[in-house]
């Protein structure tokens, strides 16, 4: 995307934020205002059609007023290239929780934060399904989630290949053929605490094999099976984490074990 173009006769190009598997982020201002916004490109054809459901869910997530969603400005075509402009929010996430004091209170405000946002959307039917530390920002200490193109509110579909990160994503996610539920978005944020909170680190985050099938075997079995007690045993901090998600996935197996 040229520099000189000058998007909606108002916004011009300053630089490229992030460019990812599905879209180019930029960073623009206003003209004739000291108005920053991001504006977000697609490039090819899944890319388009990954935009559009954002823009799609985006207005159906309206008419429920669910704060702490980025606000899309607008949206339209320009060059053949769809796109949207988002509120400029410059920190992340992860920079905000290395610059913080790790303390339960901060912690346990950030996780409730998260959590908070997550079941109002599933409140309404819709799953976030690309949860990671990218797509979580932050700004005057409330978290705002971005990036809704893998978004769903149709919880019925079958996925066969994985929804979201390889880091991130639930070790459902890495089955043949799986339904995508509440669990996995829930599943995610605990990773995301995970990895923020222990110098980056994940148990299946060094792993490069180029066979799918035997990738995706190995992602399941650390996913599921790691005692992260043990493997987290350096970090204090997690243990009350890892207590709740134990929890919370021994309820689920539970609740599947009685449908049966």
């Amino acid at each position: 995307m040229s520099h000189d173009i000058l998007i909606e006769n108002k916004y011009k190009i300053i630089n490229i934020i992030n460019s990812g598997s599905y879209s180019k982020v930029f960073k623009a201002q206003h003209i004739n205002k000291n108005i920053y916004v991001a504006i977000k490109f697609d490039y090819d054809e899944l890319s388009k059609k990954i935009l559009e459901n954002e823009i799609r869910i985006y207005i159906k997530l309206l008419k429920y007023k669910i704060g702490n969603i980025v606000n899309i400005k607008s949206f339209g075509i320009i060059d053949k290239y769809n796109y949207i402009v988002m509120n400029m929010i410059p920190n992340t996430l992860e920079r905000y929780v290395d610059d913080m004091i790790i303390n339960s209170k901060n912690i346990n405000n950030l996780l409730n934060q998260l959590f908070d946002i997550i079941n109002k959307l599933h409140s309404v039917g819709i799953y976030h399904r690309d949860l990671k530390p990218d797509n979580i920002l932050m700004n005057n200490d409330k978290i705002y989630l971005i990036d809704l193109g893998l978004s769903t509110d149709d919880p019925q579909n079958i996925n066969k290949n994985i929804v979201g990160s390889w880091l991130f994503s639930s070790y459902k996610c890495h089955k043949k053929n799986y339904n995508y539920g509440k669990i996995d978005d829930i599943i995610s944020i605990y990773y995301i605490f995970f990895y923020l909170l222990s110098n980056k680190k994940l148990p299946w985050n060094n792993i490069f094999i180029d066979d799918l099938n035997t990738k995706h075997q190995i992602f399941y079995n650390l996913k599921y099976n790691t005692n992260f007690y043990k493997f987290y045993e350096d970090y204090p901090e997690l243990k009350n984490i890892i207590k709740k998600y134990n929890k919370y996935i021994n309820y689920y197996h539970t609740q599947q074990s009685n449908q049966l």
